[in-house]
């Protein structure tokens, strides 16, 4: 994998910024990734973390959107909104935790249905 790291003057945000330009060639393929970072000092290693860590999160609020109903609370109190958001996270993680003892007791075969992403994240 070849790794290009500048750094450059955003006028847009007004500051300066740390990009790192990923390139890896996988046959005849070539994928890219242009990684941005705030923090001048931080390893090329670090920002790559932070991303892959940044959309494992964003996957996880999107099962919760789409599988447990996050986005279907009514209230306006905060311990009540705090209440909902807990549980949906609780059932969100219980059926993952369901869905990989199923994985495991069907053999490798999977038969809920969850984004890739995160059921590689727990396996």
């Amino acid at each position: 994998m070849d790794k290009y790291v500048q750094i450059f003057i955003v006028p847009l945000f007004k500051r300066l910024l740390r990009i790192v330009y990923l390139v890896k060639k996988i046959g005849k393929k070539v994928h890219t990734a242009l990684l941005f970072s705030t923090d001048l000092e931080l390893a090329i290693k670090d920002i790559y973390q932070f991303y892959k860590a940044r959309f494992q999160i964003e996957f996880l609020f999107r099962d919760a959107k789409q599988f447990i109903g996050l986005n279907h609370c009514q209230a306006r109190n905060q311990q009540a909104l705090n209440f909902h958001f807990n549980a949906t996270m609780t059932a969100l993680q219980l059926n993952l935790r369901k869905a990989f003892r199923l994985f495991v007791i069907g053999g490798g075969r999977f038969f809920l249905k969850l984004s890739e992403p995160l059921l590689k994240y727990y396996l």
